[in-house]
Parts: structure tokens; C-alpha cells; sequence
């Protein structure tokens, strides 16, 4: 009766370290993915994004990149920079733009809401604005581009490769060869 007694004790000992320790090391497992989980979304608003934008950015910055998103669909002179103006890529600006606290904020939230739903009948007077706000004294556009001509410059500044992936998600007008 006592060695009953002792291997019942011995299996409750065990059951009971097997089940200590199975809960100690999920709940250490758990806390460990929470904090991974909140250090990722911390550093989701600080990673740069392809545009080299993030939460940070300054107002100044956005200009520089929404400006140099906007040589895409104009004539200029000349032209220093280049971004892709994609939709993706808009929603991003726009939505770094609507998470900030720009003294422009409603003007820049304006252009990047229009070039979010492919409207670019201002990319003129857009280009201009942005120019002015970085003190442009060359490279004003007085046009824009033709789909040829932006087809043209996107291969130019960002390759083959990129165009093709801009016009097979309409980014992009298709012209042909």
C-alpha cells in the first residue's frame, strides 16, 4: 500500500512539473510575441517607407518627395529627382500627410487625394506649388506630358521592369512598341 502511495505521489509531482512548466513557458512565450508585436508596430510609423518617407518625416521632406513624385507627369526645363507616382504610393503620402500636423496640411492632403483617384489634370499647377514651397528658381513646368512622354520618362528614371509593373497596375498608360 505505501509504494501505491508513493507512485501516486510521484505521478502528481510529475503531472504537476509537466504542467508548471508547460504554463510558465507559454505565458513567458506569449509576453516575449506581445512585446515583439508592440516593438514591430512602434517601428511600423518610423520605417521608411520605398518613397523614404515614415511618421517622422518633416513637412519639408514630403514636399521634396510629393515634388519629385510630380516630375512623372510634367515638362520642365529641367527636372532634379524623380519618385514613383503611383496610387499605392499616394495613399501613402496621403495618409503620412492626414497623420500629421503641417502647417499645409490641407493643400498637400488636396494633391495627394487627387493623385490617389488617378486625377492628374493639376499636375501642372501641383509641380508648381510644390517648386515654389522648395524655393525653385529653375525647372517651373509649362506642360504636360503625353502618355508617350511619361511612358518614355518612367523607363528612363526607373527602368523597364518598373514601368511594365506601373502600367500592368494602371499606374501607367500602355503604349505601344
Amino acid at each position: 500500500m505505501k509504494t501505491i502511495w508513493i507512485i501516486a505521489g510521484a505521478v502528481v509531482l510529475c503531472a504537476g512539473l509537466y504542467f508548471g512548466v508547460t504554463h510558465f513557458m507559454t505565458s513567458k512565450n506569449e509576453k516575449a510575441g506581445a512585446q515583439a508585436d508592440k516593438a514591430t508596430a512602434e517601428n511600423a510609423s518610423s520605417t521608411p517607407s520605398v518613397l523614404g518617407l515614415n511618421a517622422s518625416s518633416s513637412e519639408e521632406d514630403v514636399i521634396d518627395v510629393m515634388h519629385k513624385m510630380s516630375h512623372q507627369k510634367i515638362k520642365a526645363d529641367q527636372k532634379w529627382g524623380a519618385a514613383v507616382l503611383s496610387q499605392k504610393n499616394a495613399a501613402e503620402v496621403y495618409a503620412l500627410i492626414n497623420n500629421s500636423h503641417f502647417k499645409d496640411k490641407s493643400d498637400l492632403l488636396e494633391i495627394a487625394e487627387r493623385w490617389k483617384n488617378r486625377d492628374f489634370n493639376s499636375a501642372v499647377s501641383d509641380h508648381n506649388y510644390f517648386w515654389k514651397k522648395l524655393k525653385g528658381t529653375i525647372g517651373k513646368a509649362y506642360g504636360k506630358l503625353s502618355a508617350e512622354e511619361e511612358h518614355t520618362y518612367c523607363v528612363k528614371e526607373y527602368g523597364e521592369e518598373t514601368a511594365a509593373a506601373m502600367v500592368a497596375s494602371n499606374d501607367l498608360a500602355p503604349v505601344k512598341q
